[in-house]
């Protein structure tokens, strides 16, 4: 937790710390924009760093976010206001407040309706090009700025930002009193995100990892049960297995607050048939699955996290470990304590997110003479441009590894071989309880273990393709 008001060198210039190039950090000048009517200049006495700013302070990148130029870094922050625009009725000179880093355009209809998130036009502090916020001072919209009650300390209202991930992830999947979690990845947003799920009401929850130390926090912190994974996507079965055990019954919802091949194929095969994956961490910008796409940032969580920590039933003060002035030597040491992960939490941070399909589907009744397979309750109807068979084959969704069980019921299931004559290939998926089909109509080049369809799951299918 950086703190720069502890900057022991009186300076009228208001001073930010700009990344300059990879692992170059300097305190250097920073000139804030004018105050507008709207706006409120906070004196920032918090900050923690966050994983996407480690990734941008060794890599000049996050996914597709390229630092291209000098930027201020930093964007978990709450400090004390300075000065408020003429148009700012509910906040005061001295109130201390946090803030949320992203402003959105409000105009979109994405913002309209409320899911400002999403906004495509959205200024995140210290997200390449918009400048950060470890600095003496920023200025930020007021109605992104909220007043801490006096029992929440700056450097927890600093800790909204990573919390408010781990909430907004809960709220996207529905926990609540009747759901059992598994959360993939002990680092902060796994453990803000066990806290919340705790908050939210989960009877049992479990956490996985592959380092040892964290596991042993996430215990200390309240885990129903941890389990140490390797990061070999070859011990996939033998792990669920371990979670199975571990959990002691089904897996309502999992969270994957790492991102990886790996880790999403576990939660995706371990979770329930009908439960939910929840896609938080954003480890890889592509997967073999292409979830990443449907990651979403939180919204409208700043007042429930302030709330959750007035109120005590969210501790966040343990993730806390380490604390810096605002010198040069202080946070460079900083920034290599956070690169270095370790036993140190709050130094590392991430983003957000939860599963939505990217794929469009279009609704039709069943016909007596489709033809499918049935796997584990749902059936897949294959239709082809041929009389004699279909193109389509369930059979090339196994292998060695991964076989599956499938009743024929008329379909043809010899390997599936595409070609120039097979282009309007389609896949139909049946909920027998309804009587409608979804058709896939979006070209993927694979599946992964389970997917989720419109809220169900289709188990287990491996390495297919759909051609639309």
């Amino acid at each position: 937790m950086m703190h720069p008001e502890e900057n022991e060198q009186v300076e009228e210039t208001n001073m930010a710390a700009w990344l300059l190039g990879i692992k170059n950090i300097q305190i250097q000048p920073y000139n804030l924009p004018t105050l507008g009517p709207d706006d409120v200049k906070v004196q920032i006495k918090a900050l923690g760093i966050c994983g996407s700013d480690v990734h941008h302070f060794k890599n000049l990148r996050v996914a597709n976010f390229i630092v291209k130029k000098p930027m201020v870094i930093g964007h978990e922050c709450a400090g004390i206001i300075k000065d408020i625009g003429s148009n700012v009725k509910s906040l005061a000179i001295g109130d201390r407040v946090a803030l949320e880093p992203g402003i959105s355009c409000q105009t979109c209809n994405l913002c309209k309706n409320g899911t400002y998130n999403l906004c495509k036009k959205m200024k995140f502090f210290g997200s390449p090009p918009t400048n950060g916020s470890l600095a003496n001072q920023v200025v930020h919209p007021a109605n992104l700025v909220f007043k801490l009650p006096d029992n929440v300390s700056l450097e927890e209202g600093a800790m909204c930002e990573p919390l408010s991930v781990g909430v907004h992830a809960c709220r996207r999947a529905g926990v609540n009193p009747d759901t059992k979690v598994l959360i993939f990845g002990a680092g902060p947003i796994g453990l803000v995100t066990m806290l919340a799920a705790r908050a939210f009401g989960a009877p049992r929850v479990v956490i996985a990892d592959v380092d040892c130390n964290r596991l042993s926090i996430a215990k200390e912190l309240g885990a129903d049960g941890t389990i140490l994974v390797s990061s070999n996507i070859q011990d996939v079965d033998e792990e669920i297995l371990k979670i199975h055990n571990v959990m002691g019954e089904g897996v309502d919802i999992s969270f994957d607050c790492v991102g990886f091949d790996k880790t999403m194929s576990t939660a995706l095969t371990a979770t329930r048939a009908g439960g939910k994956v929840c896609l938080v961490g954003l480890g890889q910008s592509e997967m073999t699955i292409p979830l990443v796409a449907a990651a979403a940032r939180y919204r409208n969580t700043w007042p429930l996290c302030i709330e959750l920590l007035r109120t005590g039933k969210i501790d966040v003060k343990p993730l806390i470990t380490h604390r810096y002035k605002f010198t040069q030597e202080d946070v460079e040491r900083a920034f290599e304590t956070s690169a270095k992960g370790g036993k140190a939490i709050k130094a590392i941070s991430g983003y957000v997110t939860t599963i939505r399909s990217r794929f469009a589907f279009r609704r039709r009744p069943v016909t007596n003479d489709q033809r499918w397979v049935t796997i584990k309750g749902w059936q897949i109807l294959a239709i082809g441009n041929s009389k004699t068979h279909y193109d389509w084959s369930l059979k090339g969704m196994a292998n060695e590894e991964n076989p599956i069980e499938m009743k024929d019921e008329g379909a043809n299931l010899a390997p599936f071989h595409p070609s120039k004559k097979r282009k309007k290939n389609k896949v139909l998926i049946h909920d027998p309880a309804d009587g409608y089909v979804e058709q896939l109509d979006k070209q993927t080049e694979s599946l992964s273990a389970r997917f989720l369809f419109m809220g169900h799951f289709l188990t287990p299918i491996t390495k297919s393709s759909f051609l639309a």
